[in-house]
């Protein structure tokens, strides 16, 4: 294990590593890196399953209400106009 001044020496050579490095933003850091492809498997598979959820919600409610609506909206659409 390592004492605590060589940890401290560890740390300091680990920052002056980092900081000799040009800036950069951390998005193309992680592209870099490669470390972002677990994260875009996630997003899709999010993505997809909040589609199907939302899509399915609304064709079970056109299904049950869209006549009822439909016939309701046109009803409303004729008294307007007269």
């Amino acid at each position: 294990m390592l004492s605590e001044k060589e940890s401290d020496s560890a740390t300091r050579a680990g920052i002056k590593k980092e900081m000799a490095k040009p800036r950069m933003a951390k998005s193309a850091r992680t592209a870099e890196l490669n470390l972002d492809t677990e994260r875009v498997g996630k997003f899709l598979v999010a993505l997809t399953a909040g589609r199907i959820a939302r899509y399915s919600l609304l064709a079970f409610l056109a299904a049950h209400y869209g006549r009822r609506m439909l016939t309701t909206v046109m009803s409303r659409l004729s008294f307007s106009s007269s």
